[in-house]
């Protein structure tokens, strides 16, 4: 739910703010691509995760570098990362493209949240500068890990229901069927993804009087990225 809708005023963007939240966020991400440039922090899951994506590159099915079939751990990571591989990147690029992407989509939504969230233009900035040098520093956007990709997802979710909260009841389908997408994707990439399936469904529940109808859609929804 906007400031907006509760009918507190709420700064406009002048190009100044735009810009340096801009410059914020690639600030943040350049340093990232420099430290994932030299190297990624490879982890167990990491490993496990590409060696699934190359051998999906080269026609091997979903299994490791042990030639087993794997089961635990969630198909998103690898599926993108085999996709990059397949067409022409080294699976250490793979790996900076996956994560330097995830970590500009969660600033991008995380911008776009402070603008619905926080009134002063200069607060809304400062908590940026927070977020984007916090994260980048903890080192998760430079590891193998999927939880790059999964905060990303995360953070849109959590932005495209913001917004789906403040929609008439008569303009929801459309972005009940953009968070369920989003929902899905995110359970694709980890397993806990199941709790933004959950919340999705919930929304749908409480926000509209046709339950029934609505639930089908969002399942569909969340279906077909899923499949």
């Amino acid at each position: 739910m906007s400031l907006r809708s509760l009918g507190i005023q709420v700064e406009e963007e002048p190009p100044i703010g735009r810009i340096l939240a801009i410059t914020t966020i690639v600030v943040a991400v350049s340093i990232t691509a420099v430290a994932l440039a030299r190297s990624v922090g490879m982890t167990p899951d990491g490993a496990v995760y590409q060696s699934v994506a190359q051998h999906l590159a080269i026609g091997q099915g979903y299994t490791d570098y042990t030639g087993s079939s794997v089961s635990v751990f969630p198909p998103g990571v690898p599926i993108l990362l085999a996709f990059l591989i397949w067409v022409g990147a080294s699976p250490h690029t793979a790996w900076v493209l996956v994560n330097v992407g995830a970590l500009a989509t969660y600033l991008l939504a995380a911008w776009a949240l402070l603008r619905l969230v926080v009134a002063s233009m200069w607060v809304r900035l400062s908590l940026l500068v927070v977020v984007a040098f916090v994260v980048a520093g903890t080192g998760v956007f430079t590891a193998a890990l999927s939880d790059p990709l999964f905060a990303a997802l995360a953070a849109v979710f959590v932005l495209v229901t913001a917004r789906l909260v403040d929609r008439p009841s008569d303009r929801t389908g459309p972005w009940f069927a953009l968070a369920g997408s989003v929902a899905a994707l995110s359970f694709v990439a980890r397993y806990s993804g199941a709790f933004y399936v959950a919340a999705i469904i919930g929304l749908v529940v409480v926000l509209t009087r046709r339950a029934r109808l609505i639930i089908v859609t969002a399942l569909v929804a969340l279906g077909v990225p899923t499949i």
